[in-house]
């Protein structure tokens, strides 16, 4: 039996084509990643370079791939625009449950007359992005 050419397979004695990998359609991870690329000017090679990745991973979520070991990488990349790995995949912010923290307090006036009150900006370390 002769070796069958990468772009075939062997079916009862016939080479046929393999299909080709067909486009899942958009999901919310490539149209966040459209836009993401987009309004940042990103090339798919420079995005891969953000997230740790080969080109041919962030290509293939933008076609509609979903990550699986390379959620990390997603995350990395996602994080780095100061976005949630949760929006880019569902297009939702996250969530957290359960009831907030000031809403075990009640408001009591107690104090009446004159403070001085200091706010402190925030400014990031040097070499550090915010």
């Amino acid at each position: 039996m002769k070796t069958s050419h990468p772009a075939f397979y062997h079916a009862d004695n016939y080479f046929v084509p393999r299909k080709k990998r067909e486009i899942r359609g958009q999901t919310h991870l490539s149209q966040f990643l459209l836009r993401l690329m987009r309004e940042n000017r990103l090339t798919i090679k420079a995005a891969a370079g953000i997230a740790g990745t080969a080109p041919s991973v962030i290509q293939g979520w933008k076609d509609g791939a979903m990550p699986s070991e390379t959620v990390g990488n997603l995350k990395k990349l996602c994080n780095t625009y100061g976005y949630s790995l949760s929006f880019a995949l569902t297009g939702d912010a996250d969530e957290i449950e359960g009831s907030h923290p000031l809403q075990h307090f009640v408001e009591d006036e107690w104090f009446d007359g004159y403070a001085r009150i200091k706010i402190m900006k925030l400014v990031p370390r040097r070499g550090q992005k915010t």
